[in-house]
């Protein structure tokens, strides 16, 4: 169990790096309020992230921007 936890906390460590990655991608071109979507689920399924940190994540990355980011789930 141990080894699955520490494996966890570090795919939430690249999940948080690869938004932070995005975001910074973002500000840096020249239109800053953009619209944008990102998938409900993202980094969980296959990745075995749990939506609610990855959701918080999100939030906390997306906080201070000028974007419109919009989670997208798919209709069945």
């Amino acid at each position: 169990i141990r080894d699955a936890q520490e494996s966890r906390g570090l795919g939430d460590v690249y999940k948080r790096q690869g938004l932070y990655d995005l975001k910074n991608a973002i500000d840096s071109m020249e239109e800053k309020e953009l619209v944008f979507g990102i998938p409900y689920g993202l980094g969980c399924r296959t990745g075995g992230g749990s939506w609610n940190i990855v959701y918080a994540i999100i939030n906390e990355v997306f906080k201070d921007t000028q974007s419109d980011v919009r989670i997208c789930r798919k209709s069945d």
